[in-house]
Order: C-alpha cells, then sequence, then structure tokens
C-alpha cells in the first residue's frame, strides 16, 4: 500500500513530537520546592487575579490561618485533576510512552482536553480519594444529595458551562454506592470507577474515544495516583495543608508539565478560593461564585486562560458544594 507525502509528514511530526515528550520525561526529577509568596517573580496576569480574590475573601471575613474544613483534600484534589486534565496531552504520552515502550505511544493523548480532560482527571482524583476515605472512616460514609451547580455560563460555551454539575453527578453516583469499588483485598476497583466516569460523561457529550482504550485508562490511573495519595496523607493527618499544596506543586511541575510559574499561580489559587469555600455555606458559596466569575472575567488574561480558569473554578466550587454536607 503506498502512502501519499501528507501522511508520511503527518508521521513523522508525531514521532518527533513524541520523542520531544519522551526526552522531557527523562529530565531530572529531584524535588522540587514551591517558591515563598515573597519571592521575587515576573508578574503575571494570574496577580491582579490572586489580589482579587484576597479582597473578596475578605468581603466573607474569610481569614488565612482559619482551619479548612476536612474534605479540603477532596476537593483540592479535584481542582488539580481538571488543571492536569486540560493539558492531558502535554504529559499523558510520556506515562503511555511507559506502559508501552515505544515513543509513539505518547501522540496518542494529544487530542484529549477541552472540557473532557478536566471532567475525567478531576472526577478520578477526588473519586478515587472519596472513596477510599469513605471505606476507612476518614469520611462519613453517608449518603450525599445533588445539589443546584453554579454555573460559569458568562465564561463559558455551551456544553462546557454545565461542567461542574456532571462531575457533581458522578461524584454523588460514586459516593452512595462506594462499596461497588471495594475489592476483597480492601483494595480499590478504580478501573470500575474510571470506566463509569467515562460512560457517564458519554452520556452527556464529554467524551473521546481514546478514553475507552485500555493504555489511555492505564496511564491515566497511573499518573493521577500521586495527587490521590497525597490527599489521603492530608485526611489522614500526616502531612499539612502547606505540605499537600507543595505536593501537588512538585507534581505540577515534574509530572504534569507546568512551569513553575504556572504552577505557583495555580497553588495560590487553590489555597485562595479552595480553603476559602471550604468555610462558606450553600448560599455564601453562590454569591462568591458570581463574584469569582466576575473577576475571571474582568481580567486581562485571554479568552482562552479565562475559559480554562473558569473550567477549573467551575469544578473546584460545585466540589465544594458536593462535599460541604
Amino acid at each position: 500500500m503506498k502512502i501519499s507525502n501528507i501522511s508520511k509528514t503527518v508521521y513523522l511530526i508525531a514521532i518527533i513530537f513524541a520523542l520531544l515528550l519522551i526526552e522531557g520525561c527523562a529530565s531530572d526529577n529531584s524535588e522540587v520546592v514551591m517558591p515563598a509568596n515573597n519571592t521575587t517573580s515576573i508578574p503575571t496576569p494570574y496577580d491582579d487575579i490572586l489580589a482579587a480574590v484576597d479582597s473578596l475573601n475578605q468581603t466573607f471575613d474569610i481569614e488565612e490561618s482559619r482551619s479548612a474544613g476536612s474534605t479540603v483534600a477532596v476537593y483540592l484534589a479535584d481542582t488539580a485533576g481538571a488543571q492536569i486534565g486540560g493539558r492531558v496531552g502535554s504529559w499523558i504520552g510520556c506515562a503511555i510512552g511507559s506502559l508501552t515502550g515505544t515513543p509513539a505511544g505518547a501522540v496518542v493523548g494529544y487530542f484529549v482536553g477541552g472540557a473532557v480532560g478536566p471532567y475525567v482527571c478531576g472526577a478520578l482524583a477526588s473519586g478515587i480519594t472519596d472513596i477510599i476515605c469513605s471505606s476507612n472512616g476518614s469520611l462519613p460514609n453517608t449518603k450525599i444529595y445533588l445539589k443546584s451547580d453554579m454555573s460559569f455560563s458568562s465564561l463559558l460555551p455551551a456544553g462546557k458551562d454545565s461542567i461542574g454539575y456532571h462531575h457533581n453527578v458522578m461524584m454523588v453516583k460514586a459516593h452512595n454506592r462506594y462499596s461497588r469499588y471495594l475489592l476483597s483485598n480492601d483494595s480499590i476497583d478504580t478501573e470500575l470507577l474510571y470506566k463509569d466516569i467515562v460512560a457517564y460523561g458519554k452520556k452527556v457529550g464529554l467524551f473521546e474515544q481514546i478514553l475507552e482504550d485500555s493504555v489511555m485508562m492505564r496511564a491515566l490511573l497511573n499518573d493521577i495516583d500521586p495527587l490521590c495519595q497525597a490527599s489521603l496523607k492530608h485526611m489522614n493527618g500526616t502531612i499539612t495543608d502547606a505540605q499537600l499544596l507543595n505536593t501537588h506543586f512538585q507534581l505540577y511541575t515534574t509530572n504534569y508539565g507546568f512551569t513553575g510559574a504556572e504552577a505557583k499561580s495555580m497553588i495560590d489559587f487553590e489555597e485562595k478560593v479552595g480553603f476559602a469555600c471550604s468555610n462558606l455555606n450553600e448560599t455564601q458559596l453562590h454569591s462568591y461564585a458570581q463574584s469569582l466569575c466576575a473577576i475571571i472575567q474582568q481580567s486581562s488574561l485571554t479568552s482562552d486562560e479565562k475559559e480554562d480558569l473558569a473550567l477549573t473554578s467551575s469544578i473546584l466550587i460545585n466540589s465544594c458544594l458536593c462535599w460541604n454536607q
């Protein structure tokens, strides 16, 4: 069979892209420490957003020193999962390459992103954490209920503006039947959870065909596991709030392809918004979400950056609504 010049070119580009990703995986993996807040850095558009969030938190009388709620690690896992899900194409290839032994596998995850990646990765990160904690008593295993979602529709196009709602539907399903995912050796059937998350996503339009590939599934589960383990340590009291956030920073920069500046901005956002929401009731959360939406809308971020941050915010705040029951 003859291969056209165009096909050859596309194939060569894919292989070059794959090799670059694999080289990135082989870079130095020594421990990375998150810069202190007083470290001098180049200003970014996120600085203004973070300053505005500080002002917003003050209007809700939220002190930075106030203790976070017991479920904060679950919805910070949501947030981190949503963030890495939005960039799944930049890191999943490394995981797939390590499983298959071929650099060509690196290109397979490149086309998964948009709202699909944040939904799948966010649901996996918090779902696995919740099921383990519900089974070992770290979290109450009483039923939770679906509440009205907080939409970021002014920032998100149709189809993406309901991602927080669909995330919560899946989390309520998983939590209320968590025993479905328990194996006889007390471990979690993460593959079954993954398949349920993907199946529900397929029904509501949050789906890419590659998600049904077994190698893709294993790669996602393997690389999301460190997020879950960090959350479990926090829930069990073996690491502090600061250590949890620093672990997220390390994972962002060493596993998921974020620059140090990008990771620091997202960690600061996680901390300020996530810890604040853990201290708000349902009525306050709705008001907080509206104000946060306005902050993002009025920022100097590009339209794509606003959409990415709105997706993350939708999952984070709706996750707070789900777990703070």
